[in-house]
């Protein structure tokens, strides 16, 4: 007992050394510099030319990039010619020249899985080389991530205007530091999470700041996570708060953002391109995925298709053999780890609907709602997609800002685990990396989080309507 009072005691004055420093205004400005600093040293990354081998993709900014050009030349970006070619010549292989062939023009085959309007708003950046274009890519995107930083001391401000600016400023700091791993993993590999996350944080600051109920801001907030769902689907999942709050001209403009996104690439490609496009990513994303359950269930997806992929079926990574893996599970069809998948997706998708509607008849919601409903919304959306990186869920980042200046009515554990996961893991050999990547300990720590925020959320309602019948 006196172990264990000891390692509590000791827990304690690390948190509070730890809250009480980030107080320190000198040090706030030291340490966000010292985000930004990580982050500027870490964009350099995708111009490395020597990390990949030769038939593989510098970053995700090259797939992007590359897609783009094609795009702009009025070429296929999921390169669907080509899948056709390389599956006519697979057979005609007859030297190491041959298969080095084949592999550089396979080579940005299904590494592109975003609709076509991503790549015609990157098309500016095709008119520089590679390097250039990577580095202004870069340089807007830690510009998004500035500019989010301010809007979220601009909500917690106004979330809670008793607090200090001090205190707010350490909460956010708190939700960078906890999630730097993935933050740093989405800048080294040129992803698009900072952009999605800006376009989050400025859609939640005009739904609050929003006092006179002005319909046009309502419409143009929706009409920014439609333009950001074509780009991600995750910010979509928002809508259910949105939709809750009874928020229809944000839903509304919402849709009209879906259709701009999907169309708007016409005006430069014409109708009937955009249109052989957009029906080639879905034969390539929706039908694979309705077909297969899963799309590239490689190490470092951590969703539940992927998962369970890589638990069960072989070959879905090549390294599953080196680590016990497939499971020695029988199955005498493998169409059932797809039934398997599609049922627990159902579910999840299924009870973040649920607690929507049944919280859609509360007229008001407290701040721990508003912050645990977001956290099981993006957690749904996380582990039912069809992909989602270890850095994909650098998003959780606007849950993260809020755990500072709401943990005496939190659960911790929720927010430090999954943290001292990602902090533990960015320490760990290659070796126990894909262990742990493989055998999707990720997926299971949050869906586990995901019951828990469920069955809490539920026991709110219950006590709501208990408290409406006395």
């Amino acid at each position: 007992m006196k172990y264990f009072n000891t390692i509590f005691s000791i827990r304690r004055k690390i948190k509070v050394f730890f809250y009480s420093y980030l107080l320190k205004q000198k040090l706030q400005k030291r340490v966000f510099f010292l985000i930004i600093a990580i982050f500027i040293w870490n964009s350099f990354e995708i111009i490395n030319t020597d990390k990949k081998e030769f038939w593989k993709s510098k970053s995700d900014f090259e797939d992007y990039y590359i897609a783009s050009i094609r795009l702009k030349n009025f070429q296929d970006p999921y390169f669907s010619q080509t899948i056709e070619d390389f599956l006519n010549r697979k057979d005609q292989i007859q030297t190491l020249d041959d298969l080095k062939n084949l592999f550089e023009r396979t080579k940005g085959i299904g590494t592109y899985l975003y609709l076509p309007f991503f790549s015609f708003i990157l098309i500016p950046l095709t008119f520089f080389d590679y390097k250039i274009a990577a580095l202004l890519y870069q340089f807007f995107q830690i510009g998004f991530i500035i500019i989010s930083f301010y809007i979220f001391f601009l909500i917690l401000k106004k979330l809670y205007p008793k607090l200090s600016k001090r205190k707010l400023r350490a909460s956010i700091l708190m939700g960078f530091i906890f999630l730097l791993p993935i933050l740093i993993q989405n800048l080294s590999n040129g992803n698009v999470g900072f952009l999605i996350i800006f376009f989050l944080s400025v859609s939640l600051f005009l739904f609050f700041y929003n006092q006179k109920q002005n319909v046009h801001l309502d419409f143009w907030n929706g009409f920014l996570i439609g333009i950001a769902t074509i780009i991600k689907i995750i910010p979509g999942f928002i809508m259910g708060f949105y939709f809750l709050k009874r928020k229809y001209m944000i839903l509304f403009g919402f849709l009209i953002g879906i259709l701009a996104g999907l169309f708007l690439p016409s005006l430069y490609l014409g109708w009937e391109t955009n249109s052989k496009f957009l029906n080639n990513w879905y034969e390539l994303i929706i039908l694979n995925l309705q077909k297969y359950a899963s799309v590239r269930p490689y190490a470092n997806n951590q969703t539940i298709s992927s998962a369970f992929f890589k638990l069960f079926v072989p070959y879905s990574d090549l390294k599953q053999f080196l680590y016990g893996l497939p499971l020695p599970f029988i199955l005498e069809d493998p169409n059932q780890i797809k039934v398997w998948i599609q049922i627990l997706n159902f579910i999840l998708l299924s009870n973040l609907a649920l607690i929507t509607l049944l919280f859609t008849f509360r007229k008001s919601h407290s701040q721990i709602f508003f912050l645990y409903y977001l956290y099981l919304v993006f957690l749904t959306s996380l582990l039912t997609s069809g992909i989602s990186w270890y850095h994909s869920y650098g998003i959780l980042l606007l849950v993260f800002i809020f755990y500072y200046v709401s943990k005496p009515n939190l659960h911790s554990y929720l927010f430090v685990l999954p943290a001292l996961f990602l902090w533990l893991w960015l320490f760990f050999p290659y070796k126990i990396r894909d262990f742990i990547s493989l055998y999707s300990f990720y997926v299971w720590l949050n869906l586990g989080i995901l019951i828990f925020i469920s069955i809490f959320l539920y026991k709110e309602f219950l006590k709501i309507k208990k408290g409406y019948e006395t």
